[in-house]
């Protein structure tokens, strides 16, 4: 990295504009041509207009520079500058005309700028099986377009999530971008860099594997100490659970994975919380498969409680679940005064306007 030219180093993306770059499925970013090149914009008039940036990655465009690079005012750009050589396998190629930051460097520079719980959630979505990606306009007539020709690309891994009503949301599903393992081989290589303490924190707290943002807000508001504004209980994030014969009879599979799931204990037999997202869980069908699985899994002893994210939004509702949960899980969800002013700032981190 150090050998790095400066014209190259101006067109790796990094903090939030890397992140936005990993959120954008790959059959989206088929649909846009790549930047000018360097010697077609050497004032960079063009990338500002360009549509990959106008509709994908937004302004001002996140970029690594070298150290000693002094910086100047800019609407295009934020700088961000390199102190010292990167971790290997910190940058990636794409095929847009720039680099980017992989996922391990993005959360990095992500670690000084957002809050705990925003880069929570971010640490969450690069950890798990979804991208909470939302086309454009521009986007969405692009994707149209490219269905009806029959030209959309589905062997990338990447699927959208439809809704009730044929509806596409602004979820799609995908293989994990980061694994725990990978994520604390980077940590290892980047001490002394700025932000490592802070995500040092953050992969800490990441309990799993979750297939949605519902998923992970939940798992930040129970899995948290309560001093960081958690209940501070443990469970298991997408628990693979073998169905029995008899189960089988009642819900068609021979298995199927709780979101979170509580190991049973003296208190409390093994409890399935699932989170139930009002777009993907909605209609008669859905109702029908929901309530198939939910008594299979107790036939087999299996408490099930399901939550919806209107119930975790609002405070009155909130304050329900916390006692359910109490009741079900045998566990205490007192909190002094100091713990329940940091509850109110992660609910706001995670579920207010500020939330990434």
């Amino acid at each position: 990295m150090a050998a790095t030219r400066e014209t190259e180093m101006d067109r790796i993306l990094t903090g939030m504009s890397a992140f936005r770059y990993h959120r954008i499925p790959p059959q989206v970013l088929a649909l846009y041509p790549p930047l000018p090149e360097a010697f077609e914009d050497p004032r960079h008039n063009k990338i500002a207009q360009s549509p990959i940036v106008e509709d994908l990655l937004g302004t001002p465009v996140h970029r690594l520079m070298p150290s000693g690079y002094k910086a100047t005012a800019s609407k295009l750009y934020r700088t961000h500058v390199v102190s010292r050589e990167l971790p290997f396998g910190s940058v990636v190629d794409t095929e847009h005309g720039f680099q980017a930051a992989s996922p391990a460097l993005a959360l990095l520079t992500l670690a000084g700028e957002l809050s705990r719980g925003q880069l929570l959630m971010v640490a969450f979505e690069l950890c798990g099986t979804y991208s909470a990606f939302a086309p454009s306009a521009r986007t969405e007539e692009l994707l149209a377009e490219a269905v009806s020709h029959g030209s959309l690309s589905t062997r990338d891994g990447w699927q959208r999530v439809i809704g009730s009503g044929g509806r596409p949301l602004n979820l799609w599903k995908r293989a994990p971008l980061l694994g725990a393992e990978e994520l604390a081989g980077f940590l290892e290589q980047a001490q002394g860099l700025h932000g490592v303490k802070r995500l040092r924190w953050a992969a800490s707290h990441v309990t799993g594997t979750c297939a949605s943002p519902f998923e992970a807000q939940v798992s930040i508001l129970l899995g948290l100490p309560k001093a960081s504004g958690g209940l501070g209980v443990r469970f298991e994030n997408n628990r693979r659970i073998a169905l029995s014969g008899q189960a089988q009879q009642l819900y068609q599979r021979s298995c199927c994975y709780a979101d979170l799931f509580f190991e049973e204990d003296a208190a409390h037999p093994p409890v399935a919380l699932e989170c139930q997202g009002a777009s993907v869980h909605s209609g008669e069908a859905a109702a029908l498969s929901d309530a198939a699985r939910t008594a299979a899994l107790q036939l087999m002893g299996v408490d099930v409680i399901p939550i919806t994210h209107e119930q975790i939004k609002q405070p009155e509702s909130w304050v329900a679940v916390k006692q359910l949960l109490a009741k079900r899980l045998g566990a205490s969800t007192d909190k002094t005064s100091r713990q329940l002013r940091a509850e109110t700032i992660l609910r706001h981190e995670l579920l207010g306007p500020a939330a990434v």
